[in-house]
C-alpha cells in the first residue's frame, strides 16, 4: 500500500508490510485492502475471491466469489457470516474496468474513474478460512449492485457495478452497524463518474497507480 492510499483513507502505514508496485488487480490476486480491527483502521493483504470460513481454505472449483450481489449477500451461505460479523472492508482504487458490448457484438473494455477524487474506495467483505495444514487464508469480495444509468450504458449486458463509497461514508462502512452500512449501498453521482474505452494495445492500467480489472456480476 502506497503513502498516497494511506493518506487518502486515514490509516497509519507500516514501514515494511503491504508495499505494492503499480498493477492491475485481477481475480485471485493478492492486494491491500482496509479494514478495522480493535477499533483501528489497518491495511491487510487479501486474496480477491472470498473463501468462506467453513471452506477450510479451499476455493471451490467453478464457484465465482469475486463479487457479492448486494441483493443476496445477507442470506447467501458464502457471504452471510462475513456480513453478520461486520467484516466489511474498503478496496482502494484509482479506477476500475467494465466490459461493453457494441451493436455488432464486439467487446470493448472501459476504464472508469471519478472526477472528484484520485483515490476512491469500493465496498467489500472479507473472511478468514483455515486450511487443514493450519494456514489462515484471508480473502475478500467486492459488493455489487444494479448499475446507475451511466454505468448501465457501459456494462450494458449485466448492468451491474461495484458499490463506490463516498469519502464521508468510510467510517460507517468500516465500523458502523449493519443497518447503517446497508444504507451506504447506493449510487455514486453519475455526473462525477468518468469513463473511456481502453485503447487497443495499451495496458489497461497505464497512468494509474492501482486499478481493478474484472467484470462485475
Amino acid at each position: 500500500m502506497t503513502p498516497a492510499i494511506a493518506a487518502a483513507f486515514g490509516i497509519a502505514l507500516p514501514e515494511v508490510a503491504h508495499q505494492v508496485e503499480e498493477f492491475d488487480a485481477r481475480p485471485t490476486d493478492l492486494f491491500p485492502v482496509i479494514r478495522v480491527r480493535e477499533g483501528k483502521r489497518e491495511p491487510a493483504t487479501m486474496r480477491w475471491g472470498l473463501i468462506p470460513h467453513w471452506a477450510r481454505g479451499v476455493a471451490r472449483a467453478g464457484m465465482s466469489t469475486f463479487n457479492a450481489r448486494s441483493e443476496t449477500m445477507e442470506t447467501a451461505p458464502t457471504y452471510q457470516t462475513a456480513w453478520r460479523k461486520s467484516q466489511r472492508c474498503i478496496v482502494p482504487v484509482a479506477c476500475f474496468f467494465e466490459p461493453h458490448v457494441t451493436e455488432r457484438r464486439a467487446k470493448v473494455t472501459y476504464r472508469v474513474w471519478l472526477r472528484d477524487r484520485p483515490w476512491f474506495g469500493l465496498a467489500g467483505l472479507w473472511d478468514e478460512s483455515v486450511t487443514e495444514a493450519g494456514e489462515i487464508i484471508t480473502s475478500c469480495t467486492l459488493i455489487t449492485m444494479e448499475a446507475s444509468p451511466k454505468l448501465a450504458e457501459i456494462h450494458n449486458e449485466k448492468k451491474r457495478q461495484p458499490v463506490i463509497l463516498r469519502a464521508a461514508d468510510h467510517d460507517v462502512w468500516l465500523d458502523g452497524t449493519a443497518n447503517e452500512a446497508r444504507k451506504l449501498i447506493r449510487h455514486y453521482p453519475d455526473e462525477l463518474i468518468l469513463a473511456e474505452p481502453v485503447i487497443s494495445g495499451r495496458s489497461p492500467g497505464t497512468g494509474q497507480s492501482r486499478s481493478l480489472f474484472d467484470e462485475t456480476e
